[in-house]
This record gives C-alpha cells, structure tokens and sequence, in this order.
C-alpha cells in the first residue's frame, strides 16, 4: 500500500471543513507542524494522525 507524502507549504482540510496550513513536515521524528488558518499558533502531531484526519485541499 502506498502512502501519499504529506507536502510542506500546503493546505489541508478536515471532515468539519477546518483548512490548516502545513509548516513543516520532519521526517525523521515522523511529525507534521500545521496551524489554522487566519491562528498564528502552531500544532505538532505524528504524521499518522495528520493523514487519518486530514486530506490535501487546493485553494
């Protein structure tokens, strides 16, 4: 099975139509950094859990 590789510098979006803006994507400890849009905040999570929650979304 071939897993799509999560791009830096992208938006995504979840099921409730939240859009994030993808920061950074390391993939040695296997994370992404993502905030909100329009938030100056950033979140951290495995990249796992990014993929099973959101998709890539072109604005």
């Amino acid at each position: 099975m071939k897993t799509l590789a999560i791009q830096a510098q992208s938006h995504y979006r979840d099921n409730n139509h939240v859009v994030v803006f993808v920061h950074d994507v390391d993939q040695e400890k296997q994370t992404v950094t993502y905030s909100p849009v329009g938030y100056s905040w950033e979140i951290t999570t495995a990249q796992i859990i990014f993929r099973s929650r959101f998709f890539r979304f072109v604005i």
